[in-house]
């Protein structure tokens, strides 16, 4: 648990030090509370577009919680005119807690480009905003279950890609039911 905790402190510094190249920037958030945080405080800031790809249930963290604000949060982007489109797996879906569900069915299914599709053809998860930056989800190393940090990159190859395979998969994905 000491090593652990002396890599976290050793990464959290040379991500912080890291300085940008080029038209790539980055930044990382460390530990569930602050991953949550970054996550709340890019979609809040985007303009145009985000995607969620939610590939793992939960990634150790509890999923009504996360499931409510991310969800609040997706809605208060999408009632600004950023078009939202959330890629789960099926797993994901049958763990999401019920008032996520009820959200979704309530107000989130008939309002103009907010969109959820479903496809087991997804590993891993990110978000992606406004076809610019990118947030990915990195798990621990030692605890795949656990939330390690999340890393915002701005990369506009790494993001290119990002967006590339979220197109392919979303195409052959399946729209999720209003009442599932």
């Amino acid at each position: 648990a000491s090593r652990y905790e002396s890599v976290v402190d050793e990464l959290k510094e040379e991500l912080d030090a890291a300085p940008a190249h080029g038209d790539t920037f980055w930044t990382a958030a460390l530990g569930p509370e602050e991953t949550l945080d970054l996550l709340g405080e890019r979609i809040d800031a985007a303009t145009d577009r985000v995607v969620v790809v939610a590939g793992v249930p939960g990634s150790g963290f509890d999923l009504t919680e996360v499931g409510e604000r991310m969800t609040d949060r997706l809605a208060v982007a999408a009632g600004r005119g950023v078009a939202v489109r959330v890629l789960v797996t099926t797993a994901l879906v049958g763990n999401a807690p019920d008032t996520v569900h009820q959200r979704y069915a309530g107000d989130l299914t008939d309002r103009d480009g907010f969109a959820v599709r479903v496809s087991d053809e997804v590993e891993g998860s990110f978000v992606l905003l406004d076809d610019d930056e990118v947030c990915i989800e990195v798990p621990n190393p030692l605890d795949g279950e656990d939330p390690f940090a999340t890393i915002n990159l701005k990369d506009a190859a790494f993001v290119a890609d990002a967006r590339d395979a979220f197109r392919a998969r979303w195409e052959s994905a399946d729209p999720l039911p209003a009442g599932d």
